[in-house]
């Protein structure tokens, strides 16, 4: 019986967005944050819209966006290289918090315009 129950479990398929929330003094820096997620069984794919306003970000200095969709039950935090429309890359992670962190990936501090997008495509274990 777990095995179809873990079966059914796998075929349960879920869709939507989501609004995150900067963190509370972070939120001079962000105009917008929006995502799109699939969840299929026990695995989410999560696409992050980040729309920035005209801000710098230091080469150590983390932004938190918190309200993901999931939250990462594993045990392993989750990568992925965010990208600008401008061409600055940054290193996004979620770890077992509900929250998005990322930061300059080359550890220099990066002057954002306003209106700046960055994207996230995040897939991890809920």
């Amino acid at each position: 019986h777990k095995a179809i129950r873990r079966q059914r479990q796998m075929c349960i398929r879920d869709s939507g967005t989501a609004t995150l929330t900067p963190y509370s003094t972070q939120i001079d820096k962000i105009k917008s944050a929006t995502c799109l997620y699939e969840k299929i069984g026990d695995i989410v794919i999560v696409n992050v819209t980040v729309i920035m306003n005209a801000t710098t970000l230091g080469g150590t200095s983390t932004i938190a966006l918190l309200n993901m969709p999931f939250s990462n039950k594993s045990d392993v935090i989750v990568h992925d290289i965010g990208i600008s429309k401008n061409g600055g890359m940054f290193r996004g992670s979620v770890n077992k918090s509900a929250w998005l962190q990322f930061t300059p990936l080359n550890k220099q501090a990066y002057n954002f315009v306003a209106d700046e997008q960055v994207n996230f495509s995040l897939i991890y274990k809920i």
